[in-house]
């Protein structure tokens, strides 16, 4: 199982993004390129460089390690579920110490 990881880097300014497999010992790394559009004709299919991930397989286990660390630092909300969970888990607190007062 592929699980993405996030740790704050306040001597960087930076977070430290870990995407790894422990089972098969692989971590995964990603860097960021940038493209000029400056004199790309807008009506080719080309006009934007873009990165392509394949739709099964190994490459989406990883893009959903990436989105769990991102998740981590804040760039993603959570999912629904994850948020109507914390949403009740708040009620049963609540209602606890109402109940117990």
């Amino acid at each position: 199982m592929i699980k993405g990881h996030a740790v704050e880097r306040v001597d960087r300014m930076a977070w430290e993004i870990a995407v790894v497999d422990t089972q098969r010992e692989l971590a995964f790394t990603f860097e960021w390129t940038v493209h000029s559009l400056k004199g790309r004709d807008r009506g080719k299919v080309d006009f934007v460089p873009t990165s392509m991930v394949p739709m099964d397989g190994e490459m989406m286990e990883m893009l959903r390690g990436l989105a769990e660390a991102m998740m981590k630092i804040g760039v993603l909300n959570d999912t629904s579920t994850t948020a109507e969970l914390k949403a009740t888990k708040y009620h049963l607190e609540d209602m606890r110490k109402l109940t117990f007062k």
